[in-house]
């Protein structure tokens, strides 16, 4: 038996000498670019912290004052900013609409403002207290009923 061990090692040293490494892969590293991010005059920035719950991931938008292959240089709150792709989502705004639709708008916003008006009026109305002196408050969806 000792003969066999000897040769088993001989064989496996010459299959591991045959063995050849194979090369490495290369791999294109592409990064998915918004292509609405290159024509933006406005950014989203994305918080890179431990957020409380209910916190917006994004702060903005920022002005982009220079744009490059790997970064943005924006305006945030008055300090220029270098900022990375990798962190950066464009801004869309809507363009304010003709000057007919704006009076429109203001009309509306008057009426509405009228609207809210009368009904701090209504819920200005005395509210009752109950035996133990709680304040009942009614909803304003029942201000027009009797109590």
């Amino acid at each position: 038996m000792p003969g066999d061990s000897s040769r088993f090692v001989s064989r496996l040293l010459q299959m591991m000498q045959n063995i050849k490494a194979i090369r490495p892969r290369e791999h294109n590293n592409r990064v998915h670019l918004d292509k609405h991010l290159e024509p933006c005059k406005f950014v989203f920035v994305r918080v890179d912290a431990v957020k409380k719950p209910l916190t917006p991931p994004y702060k903005g938008p920022y002005k982009v004052i220079k744009r490059t292959h790997k970064y943005f240089i924006i305006n945030k709150n008055g300090n220029n900013e270098t900022i990375s792709i990798d962190r950066i989502k464009p801004a869309f705004y809507e363009v304010p609409q003709a000057t007919e639709d704006n009076t429109a708008n203001k009309q509306s916003l008057t009426s509405i403002a009228k609207k809210q008006e009368e009904e701090e009026k209504l819920s200005t109305t005395p509210s009752c207290l109950t035996h133990s002196r709680r304040l009942i408050k009614i909803p304003k969806r029942y201000v027009h009923f009797a109590i």
